[in-house]
């Protein structure tokens, strides 16, 4: 799980790579655990590339990708 750019403006990438490919979850969280953002998205099997551009303030988020069983973070930082 990949993040650019990292610190981000107003959109960034999320970078997702998967063994057998098929739907994700992204979610985010602002500093208090306040979910922020959800979205789904199909991922092939190996890279794929996810476009997010939400509207959030400036802040650092954990981001929250899940597949399947398993789920990964990452933080984020929105300038």
């Amino acid at each position: 799980l990949e993040i650019y750019p990292n610190p981000a403006e107003d959109q960034f990438r999320v970078q997702v790579l998967s063994l057998q490919g098929g739907l994700c979850e992204v979610r985010m969280f602002d500093a208090a655990g306040r979910e922020v953002h959800t979205s789904g998205h199909g991922v092939a099997r190996g890279e794929t590339m996810i476009s997010l551009s939400p509207e959030l303030e400036s802040g650092i988020y954990t981001l929250s990708v899940r597949m399947g069983g398993s789920i990964r973070t990452k933080q984020v930082v929105i300038r």
